[in-house]
Order: structure tokens, then sequence, then C-alpha cells
């Protein structure tokens, strides 16, 4: 583990901590863990457990100290700090749109937010990157020393699973690209975000943003989750999918008015080092069927990396399935056990784990991409390739536009925008195209397994976006859900502890950070619906649809089961905000870059 993470882990770290408290927060439930000691400590430990976390910064940047802890403590301490345009979220989406408005005019100050301790740590993807925006952004990215290991996709197949074997079948044309390589997201945005400090950008990672800030009707910045306040001129939400900022604007502003509900998935994904001779760069395989199949949607995917012996295996699960007994983390254990899979794997090693929701729903289920004051970039919404099911490229395309559109406005923090001509110019795009073409492939699948296999091959070889009309989904992945006494309860096999893995022990790769007395982020609109609802109708499905166990039911003396909260274990996959059958779970960005800390995803 790199030195930084283990200097964050001095000042706490760890899977599992004390039953969480519940304190009462303006009509909601605030869950929280630790000691009542700890609960009382003194504003000196809050202060120096920022300190820490701002060495850690630095030494993950290779920036100094200084300049990393002044930076964060200008927008984290100071009342008011202004700036030509906010970024929200250094992804590929908000990276792309801050290096591109400074390559077009080198004068505006530009100010990036990331929640996590370093730019790259909290992002995960399969990764098959189309390389058509990086290509647009920065030419000469090939020829960079500095660019992450890569490898062009020299193999390209997809198969259909049974318990024992795999069917070869035609690969979509959509998924066949001749600009795409395999490579680590994660080390990618590391990349981006350097070179958006060498522009002038000001990158101030461990810093999230909390909610936006609202003036006479528009957003005119943000304000930090330490209540400071960063005005702007434009705001640009690139917090990825289901981001905090992102959500509330879209209700504020119904952006989503005319639209089809949103559409999710759950990806989960492991980074393995495979025994010599198992290894090939560059082959990508997608796995439709087993063991998904009659029970949820969902698609496989082995990707063979360019370092030696580096495998990306992963399986996304949709989140609309309907039975509550349904755990995405098992299914990725039983995915893992296909014999191909697991004579691949079998005497390789584990090296990360992470899961992360993604955008399903399409062109569909796309908002309104611009409002008062901003612009919603990339999965923040929901540009996401379905039938691709990929979304760097798009995410890098939309931020790469909004950024262009500057020439034609002149942004400040006096007088805000309307940034429409940012949506025009994406309907104008191949992204727009991309979206279009594949918009009836993942509708398809609400009406079975068989005619969404059969819907998606028609569309993918024939229609190709042709279609004279457009499916739609009709309700929101939570509405989906049944009652747990209406379905047979599955039964997992146990881990072996080399292929598969329980979840504590898959959470020790995920280099979990959180600093010392660090208030919850998770809340409870109502502290008795898990209880008596959730438990007593849905079997608590929290414990089912969480990768990382932050939602446990524990037996109180009077035999009464209470939700516990492990807050500290969350991997900021946005499940429980998603699929909570009665919208009850409030997910919102924790303090000091705590979560994940994503090396190699």
């Amino acid at each position: 583990m790199a030195s930084h993470v283990l200097l964050a882990h001095h000042m706490g770290v760890g899977p599992r901590g004390i039953a969480p408290t519940h304190k009462l927060a303006q009509g909601e439930k605030k869950l929280s863990w630790g000691s009542s000691r700890e609960a009382h400590s003194s504003s000196s430990d809050i202060y120096v457990s920022e300190f820490a976390m701002a060495i850690a910064n630095a030494l993950a940047r290779g920036k100094s100290f200084l300049r990393t802890f002044c930076a964060r403590r200008s927008v984290c301490s100071i009342g008011t700090v202004t700036c030509d345009a906010l970024v929200v979220g250094a992804g590929p989406a908000g990276l792309a749109f801050a290096i591109r408005m400074r390559q077009i005019d080198p004068t505006k100050k530009v100010m990036v937010l990331e929640k996590a301790i370093e730019c790259g740590a909290h992002e995960l993807s399969g990764c098959v990157l189309d390389t058509r925006a990086l290509q647009h952004l920065m030419p000469t990215w090939k020829e960079d020393q500095g660019f992450p290991a890569f490898v062009e996709v020299a193999e390209n197949e997809v198969f259909h699973a049974t318990p024992k074997t795999l069917r070869r079948m035609p690969t979509p044309p959509a998924m066949r690209s001749s600009d795409a390589v395999v490579v680590s997201l994660s080390q990618v945005v590391r990349w981006m975000a350097k070179k958006a400090i060498d522009l002038g950008v000001e990158v101030i990672p461990s810093c999230a943003a909390q909610k936006p800030w609202l003036a006479n009707g528009k957003v005119v910045g943000v304000v930090s989750s330490s209540g400071r306040r960063v005005r702007t001129g434009i705001t640009a939400l690139a917090e990825g999918c289901r981001g905090n900022v992102s959500e509330t604007v879209i209700d504020t502003f119904h952006l989503r008015t005319g639209q089809d509900p949103p559409k999710y998935g759950l990806g989960l994904k492991e980074v393995w080092e495979v025994e010599a001779g198992k290894h090939i760069p560059g082959r990508v395989w997608n796995i439709i069927g087993w063991p998904l199949e009659g029970k949820a949607n969902g698609i496989g995917f082995v990707y063979h990396e360019k370092e030696k012996g580096r495998v990306s295996v992963g399986l996304t699960v949709a989140l609309d399935y309907d039975n509550p007994h349904i755990s995405p983390f098992r299914e990725f254990q039983m995915f893992k056990m296909h014999p191909k899979l697991k004579s691949l794997l079998e005497g390789g090693t584990c090296l990360q784990y992470g899961a992360r929701a993604l955008n399903e729903g399409g062109l569909q289920s796309v908002p309104q991409l611009h409002f008062p004051g901003g612009v919603l970039l990339g999965c923040a919404g929901g540009l996401l390739d379905v039938a691709k099911m990929r979304g760097v490229h798009t995410a890098m395309m939309s931020g790469i536009l909004a950024a262009e559109e500057t020439k034609k406005a002149q942004w400040s923090t006096d007088e805000v925008q309307d940034n429409a001509g940012y949506t025009r110019r994406l309907h104008e795009s191949w992204v727009w195209k991309e979206l279009h073409q594949g918009r009836n492939v993942r509708p398809g699948f609400a009406h079975g397994w068989l005619f969404g296999l059969a819907n998606a091959a028609v569309e993918s070889f024939f229609l190709k976006g042709r279609a004279p009309w457009t499916l739609h989904h009709a309700k929101d992945d939570r509405e989906t859900t049944g009652p747990a006494a209406e379905y047979e309860k599955i039964k997992y096999p146990e881990p072996d502890g080399k292929v598969t893995f329980d979840v504590q022990t898959s959470l020790l790769r995920s280099g979990i950070v959180y600093t010392h007395c660090q208030p919850s982020h998770l809340f409870l609109h109502d502290e008795n619906v898990p209880s008596e609802i959730n438990y007593k109708i849905y079997a608590g499905l929290e414990e089912q649809y969480c990768p990382a166990n932050v939602f446990e039911y524990v037996t109180e003396d009077t035999g009464d089961k209470k939700l516990q909260i492990n807050a500290q274990d969350c991997i900021h996959c946005k499940a429980c905000d998603i699929k909570d059958p009665t919208h009850n779970i409030r997910w919102t960005p924790p303090k000091n870059g705590s979560g994940p800390h994503y090396e190699q995803m």
C-alpha cells in the first residue's frame, strides 16, 4: 500500500467500527460511528486529521505539502472564494472541461473540487477506452511518457455463458472500435489531473461540494462540505453517476421533465495478476447469460491489460431486478466460478476490488443538460453509451464541448449564462448520434431476457438506430423491487478464499480511507422505515444490494431488528441511494477525502 494511504490509515482507517449512534439533524437521522469519547473529541482532533490528510494529498499528487495544504484550506476555511469556472468532480469529464478551458483561454481561473484523497482514487471503470475524445483534447497522448500503460484491443469477443460453457456470439458493430485501448481509468485520471495542474488549473482534492449555491434562481457556485462557499461564473457538474450536487440541481430546476426515469446498474470489478501464459494483452471478452440469466439483466467482462499478468474481471448488474434476495456481490463471486474464468484466475492474486453505480437509461433518461449558471457533464448527465457499455469517451467529449462554448459567452461571477449552447452543441456531435443509435437496446430487456436479446440483435445488426420507434423505461429502479415473500431465497456458495471472497476480505483491497471522528455521510429520512418496512417486507434488502456490507440488521435486547450502518466501509457505489424501495437513505459526500483509494481501477 502506498505511503500516503498508510499515513491516512494512522488517522483511522479500516472496515467495521463501533455501532453507529443516531442524532436528529433537521428532521433526518444522521448516522455516525464511534464511542461517546470519540464523538466528543476536541476540534483540534479534527484539525489534526485534516492536517494529516493534507500531507497525504501532497504525497499522492507529487506536489509540495505547502501548496496542497494552502490550496485546500483556501476553499475549506475562507468565507468565499471566486473563480471564472468551477468544476465539481475531477473525473474524465470534469478534467477535460478544465483542460480545454485553459487551452482556449489561459487567463481564466479554473478550479476543480474533488472529494477523493487524490484525483483518480474514486475512479472505477472496465476500462476499454474509445480514444476519439482524448485525441481531440490531447493529440500527442500516445507519445507522452507519463501516460499510463495501455494496449490496443486485439481480440474483441462476446460470449453467452451457461454454468459450464461459453458460446461465442457475433460481436455487435457498436462494440467494435479501431480506436479502443485497454487501460486503467484511475491512472488516466491521475495523468489528466497532472496535465490540468501544469496548465494552471487549481485542482483541490479532499474537498467535496455539499450543495449548490443558489441566488436569484441561478446556480452561482457551491457550498463545500465544511460550509465554505465558492462563487463562479459557470458551475460544471462532473460528479459521475448519481452525484449529490447534480441530483439536487436536477430536482431544483426540474431537468428530468418529459424524460424517462433514470436507470442504473451496479458495476463490480477486481484487478488480478494471473499466472504467466494465461495473460493475453488486448484480449476483451464480454459475457452475458449465467449467473444472472433469469434473475437480473447484466453483463460480465474480462479485459487483459498491458502490464504483465494484469487482468480486470467484472460484472454489471442492472438495478431494476425484482427479487430482493439478489446480491450483486455474490453474483459476481459466482460469475468467477465459471470454469473458463476459474481456470484463468486460479493461481493468481487479486490486487484490488471496487464497485460503482453506472447510468443505464440511455438517451431516454438524459435530463436537460444545461441550467441557469451551469452544465451537467458526463455521467452526471447520464451520457453513458449503453449499447457499448462505455462512457469515458462520451464524458470527455461533453467536457470538451462545454468548454469550447466559452468562445461564445463572456462568463463572470456577476452575470450567469443559461448555457443552452452546450446542449445544442452536444446534440450535433457524435456523442448524441451514438446515444440515439443504441437507445432501444436497454429498454428491451424489461420485457424478458429472450425478448431483450432478440431486440438487441435486431437493433445492433440491422436497424442501427433507424427504427421509427423508441422504447421507454416505465419505472424507477426502486419501484421494481417486489416483496420478499413472493420470491425464493437464493442460496449462494461459500467463498473459497482463492478465487471467490467474502465482502470483508474484498474491502481490504479497496484501500478505504477515513479520518478520525468523522461524522457519517449517510442519512435516514425516517429511522423506523428499515425495521418496519425494509426488513419485514423486503427481507432487509440493504444487506444484499450493498457491495460493502455497510448495512447490517442487528438484534436488539428486545429481540427487534435494527439497522446498523457501518459508514466507514462505504466505497461510494451509490446503490443505497438508488435501490432503497422507499428512498429513505440519502447519500452525501463525506469529508476529508474519505472512501476507497483505487490505484489500478
